[in-house]
């Protein structure tokens, strides 16, 4: 699977630049160097015998399944290509002027996909949040009415709320964070957010803004080490050269489990009165 990050533009923009490898003069004189002769043979050889439409679908696959956008993606370099070409026909004819005014394009290209794909991944961990939050609702409600049919106490339904729908959701969403390649994002964001809900949450129940604060720091550092888990076992998945995300899953399962341990004990701890983690 290609990464943004494992493109190699310095070579892009070297290969750019043979055609404008040579003395200005020479080109006057209508001799072109042995030189760059050979620099193209060499980039005709290594690139032209490729079908570039379908290695071209083949990247943007790629791309699409660490949640880049293709189009936008095409957009992008579509309107920084016009722009050297504009700048190309309105400049100065020298070869050398000209590669600069390449290289500048590209640099400016690869700028706008890394601030996409940046404002991209805090886009999906907002939405991720979301859903954390209609699913997890929804699951809680379904338990709740459950509990309460059967004659048993709301706090069972705190209490499972806890133990399994937390990490059911959460660590869904991790799951999907770390393979879209926006662990960070996600991880900030959600700690921010569940951090100031339930500090608000404790306190407001009485107990004091220190006691709250700890908790929820031994809480935010227990998911950056669920985060470890499931980022390891994606990566070593992703080194044997795995295409179903079976080791990735199986560190999904194992956060599942440490993460409903962490909030049972929790509730056990708080005397039964459980504050989902």
């Amino acid at each position: 699977m290609i990464a943004l990050t494992e493109i190699d533009f310095d070579e892009l923009i070297n290969e750019s630049q043979i055609m404008f490898d040579f003395d200005p003069q020479l080109l006057e004189e209508g001799v072109i160097s042995d030189t760059v002769v050979k620099k193209v043979q060499k980039a005709i050889d290594k690139w032209g015998k490729v079908d570039v439409k379908k290695k071209l679908n083949n990247i943007e696959k790629q791309l699409k399944a660490q949640g880049v956008n293709g189009a936008k993606l095409r957009q992008i370099v579509t309107k920084n290509a016009k722009g050297a070409v504009s700048e190309i026909k309105s400049g100065p004819k020298n070869p050398k002027k000209m590669a600069s005014v390449l290289v500048k394009h590209y640099a400016k290209t690869q700028q706008d996909i890394n601030d996409l794909t940046e404002a991209e991944k805090w886009g999906l961990s907002v939405l991720l949040i979301i859903g954390i939050f209609i699913v997890g609702t929804f699951l809680f409600l379904i338990i709740f009415g459950l509990t309460t049919a059967f004659g048993l106490s709301p706090a069972i339904a705190m209490g499972a709320g806890a133990v399994i729908i937390a990490p059911l959701t959460e660590e869904g969403a991790r799951f999907i964070s770390i393979k879209k390649r926006a662990t960070g994002q996600f991880f900030i964001i959600f700690n921010i957010i569940e951090f100031l809900q339930y500090v608000f949450f404790m306190t407001g129940m009485g107990i004091s803004l220190v006691v709250a604060v700890l908790a929820r720091l031994l809480s935010v550092s227990v998911h950056a080490g669920l985060t470890w888990v499931q980022h390891r076992a994606r990566k070593k998945g992703e080194e044997k050269g795995e295409t179903d995300d079976k080791t990735a899953k199986k560190g999904l399962v194992l956060a599942m489990v440490l993460h409903s341990a962490f909030n049972f004990i929790a509730v056990m701890a708080g005397g039964g009165v459980p504050v989902p983690k």
